[in-house]
């Protein structure tokens, strides 16, 4: 009977033993995938922060040109603005010259007598 109860706690503590076995592999497989895991999160860390800097470097750049660019445009619409003023001065010019065409025409015809 002693022996039975032996042989039973012997048992018991057996599977204790493999038990303990496979839950010590499983934490080390755990570990290993932690492990791996953790190096992914880091090489893709590492590579987000490389884009990110390549992609300042790329909004700088744009930023830069769009200044260039909004600088371009108003100087164009100043030199429109200016050529609009020049046009405006021109018709004036043509409406004063019509004016003295007109004139001109008249002042002849009644030279000519042709107008009382």
């Amino acid at each position: 009977m002693e022996v039975e109860g032996l042989d039973d706690n012997l048992n018991k503590q057996l599977m204790r033993m493999k038990d303990f076995s496979k839950n010590t592999n499983l934490i080390s497989e755990l570990e290993k995938q932690l492990h791996s895991f953790q190096d992914s999160v880091k090489s893709t860390h590492e590579n987000e922060l490389r884009k990110m800097s390549k992609d300042k470097k790329k909004y700088k750049l744009l930023k830069e040109q769009l200044k260039d660019v909004q600088k371009l445009l108003c100087s164009h619409q100043i030199n429109a603005e200016k050529i609009q003023t020049k046009i405006s001065g021109l018709h004036e010019k043509e409406r004063a010259l019509d004016f003295n065409l007109i004139e001109l025409n008249s002042l002849t015809l009644k030279k000519q007598g042709k107008i009382g």
